[in-house]
């Protein structure tokens, strides 16, 4: 089995634009936009196990989000003319980020899987039926997406409910 299969084996859906994009990023082009992780944002990262990352990146737009709104109170300190602009800052700035985060992010854990995989196990015997572990620690979790859409919108909620 080749190398390229065993990630290909990770990757699952969209398993040929993923290697495309590892093969350019294995050249150095470690950033490309993908349209999805941009949109999507942090459900786009559960639903391809990212789950350390879309934790960091929400505590990190947490933040984000605070010091927002902090300038643009330093700014113009009526409240009614900031909120939409906060809004609109942050969810521009996310779509940028975590679209080019997205697969520089995925593809990073991905080499790092596959490559723990071939140091634990002669490529030359690897098999299809042995790469079912590949394909469980990659592809994709649609229940994962829905869980982290599910708590994106119940703190939406709650942070209607504090304001």
């Amino acid at each position: 089995m080749e190398r390229i299969d065993l990630f290909k084996a990770f990757y699952t859906q969209e398993s040929k634009y993923y290697a495309d994009k590892l093969d350019k990023y294995e050249q150095g082009t470690k950033y490309s936009f993908n349209f999805w992780a941009g949109f999507l944002g942090l459900i786009w990262f559960c639903y391809r196990k990212l789950y350390v990352q879309a934790i960091v990146l929400l505590l990190l737009t947490f933040v984000l989000s605070i010091l927002t709104v902090l300038m643009l109170w330093l700014i113009i300190p009526d409240e009614q003319i900031i909120a939409p602009f906060n809004k609109a800052i942050i969810w521009s700035l996310s779509f940028v980020i975590l679209g080019y985060l997205g697969n520089a992010l995925y593809l990073k854990k991905s080499k790092k899987i596959v490559e723990d995989f071939i140091s634990k196990n002669d490529i030359e015997n690897i098999n299809n039926s042995m790469t079912s572990e590949l394909r469980e620690k990659g592809g994709t979790s649609m229940t994962a997406a829905l869980v982290c859409a599910g708590i994106l919108i119940a703190l939406q909620l709650l942070s209607k409910l504090i304001t």
